[in-house]
């Protein structure tokens, strides 16, 4: 992603891909620590993603305040973090 962007901010930074969200943030690493986009990030892939995934983006950028939040929908469920300012 940050290849993509290059210098350009994001605003809003969505991703779902299916268990590689670790690596998808790490390419979007430059972005989120000097733009801050908010951030949905799928945690529900792999077990420790719950646990891994905010650390990381705490650690790409401390200003973000995380919150992680369960919906329920027909016929499954969602486990989500969203990162703000």
């Amino acid at each position: 992603m940050d290849t993509i962007l290059g210098k350009k901010p994001a605003t809003l930074i969505k991703m779902d891909v299916e268990g590689f969200e670790r690596e998808a943030i790490w390419g979007a690493a430059l972005n989120i620590a000097h733009y801050a986009p908010k951030l949905m990030i799928a945690l529900y892939h792999r077990n420790e993603d719950i646990f891994e995934l905010p650390l990381l983006v705490k650690k790409l950028n401390p200003s973000y305040k995380l919150y992680i939040r369960h919906q329920l929908y027909i016929p499954a469920w969602e486990t989500n973090l969203y990162a703000t300012l």
